[in-house]
């Protein structure tokens, strides 16, 4: 079990991230490392392999799923979260088959989610369905998500304008015309019935915006090196202390 204290300064607000590195090794549990006490519990067959940083975990397409429950509001996905948010992580897809990468609620209901998906062929997609099933689309185009390549993908949520990076590039804006956030607790990675095939690494939320700027200084340092505080203009401009994990 990895022990891992962060620190976060910041000029005069505090802003939660949360962080999972996939550097356990073994055990079918993923920790977050910042202290909230996430935790996802994997199901399947999986393997822990080389990430982009340290370990990542692979997925086998067939069965293999990580749950993160909990019943804290606080603790949803953070695209829940009723607020401008960012979330970042690597994939590395192993076909362009339709298969989700993040599920938002705990089951396989098709309703009060998002759905963050590879495919179909090289690209990411997502939309999110309201707790009474309505569908939210045009929130993203045309990003790229290259099959058996690591590609970082990050999203952040501005007002109602979703930006989406690739490998540190803004690619992508939409408008969600009439926002409905689902309102579920509980997520999963890789979803019933569409289950993820390739490598997830280092996912990151994070309760503000990130810019361009802050998006390529993650992708190319990691979350642990660059370890960056966010301030209240929502950029990245103060340092965290560095993340200290034993084993």
């Amino acid at each position: 079990m990895a022990i891992v204290f962060l620190c976060l300064i910041v000029a005069s607000e505090s802003y939660a991230a949360d962080i999972w590195l996939f550097d356990e090794v073994n055990g079918d549990k993923v920790a977050e490392v910042s202290g909230t006490g996430i935790e996802g519990e994997i199901s399947g067959n999986y393997k822990y392999v080389a990430g982009k940083f340290g370990e990542a975990l692979e997925f086998n397409g067939e069965n293999t799923s990580v749950l993160f429950e909990n019943d804290d509001p606080k603790q949803a996905f953070i695209l829940h979260r009723g607020k401008d948010v960012s979330l970042v992580f690597w994939a590395k897809p192993s076909s362009g088959n339709f298969r989700t990468i993040f599920w938002t609620r705990g089951d396989g209901a098709d309703a009060d989610r998002f759905n963050i998906h590879s495919g179909p062929g090289p690209t990411l997609g997502f939309d999110y369905r309201e707790v009474n099933g309505n569908i939210h689309q045009g929130l993203y185009e045309n990003v790229p998500l290259p099959i058996n390549e690591w590609t970082h993908i990050a999203i952040s949520r501005e007002g109602n304008t979703y930006n989406t990076y690739s490998n540190g590039i803004l690619v992508s804006q939409g408008e969600d015309q009439n926002p409905a956030l689902p309102q579920s607790i509980s997520w999963m990675l890789s979803r019933p019935g569409f289950i993820f095939g390739g490598i997830i690494d280092e996912i990151g939320f994070f309760e503000s915006v990130l810019n361009e700027n802050d998006v390529a200084s993650i992708m190319e340092n990691g979350l642990e090196s660059t370890t960056l505080a966010v301030a209240p203009s929502g950029k990245i401009s103060t340092t965290w202390a560095r993340l200290k994990r034993g084993r």
